[in-house]
């Protein structure tokens, strides 16, 4: 069940930033709905892939949702792209 909250804050802005759904993916974790939050951050990666973070957060959120496979795949591609 979507947290109103978080959703009327997403609408606010529209399109959302990238800062804004980041924050809405942490949010989402926070109340322990990673499932949410993937779907926030996958959007980040989508909307804006050239960001640093999104791939972590998405990675982390996968593994805190207990798809590691997803998780695992997501930490390579961003290795990939930032080896560093």
């Amino acid at each position: 069940m979507p947290d109103p909250v978080i959703e009327q804050a997403a609408a606010a802005v529209s399109p959302p930033t990238e800062e804004i759904l980041r924050d809405m993916g942490i949010a989402q974790g926070q109340l322990g709905r990673w499932s949410d939050a993937v779907a926030s951050f996958t959007r980040l990666v989508n909307e804006y892939p050239e960001g640093k973070s999104g791939r972590w957060f998405l990675a982390e959120a996968q593994r805190a949702a207990g798809d590691d496979i997803a998780a695992w795949r997501t930490y390579e591609r961003l290795l990939q792209k930032t080896p560093s």
